[in-house]
């Protein structure tokens, strides 16, 4: 979640389930390096402290 809701995206991978499972980690991982450069970090921190998200 983040301070201005929450976030989805669906991914259709092949191959076998470990490989699935570390493109997926990797994905993940990059689109939340991706949303959250969108806020300063003062602004998350804010939001979790308020009770908007949790960390």
């Amino acid at each position: 979640a983040s301070p201005v809701g929450v976030w989805a995206k669906q991914l259709h991978l092949r191959g076998d389930r470990a490989s699935n499972r570390r493109r997926a980690t990797t994905a993940a991982l990059d689109w939340m390096r991706r949303k959250l450069r969108k806020y300063k970090i003062e602004e998350v921190f804010a939001a979790a402290d308020s009770g908007s998200i949790d960390v």
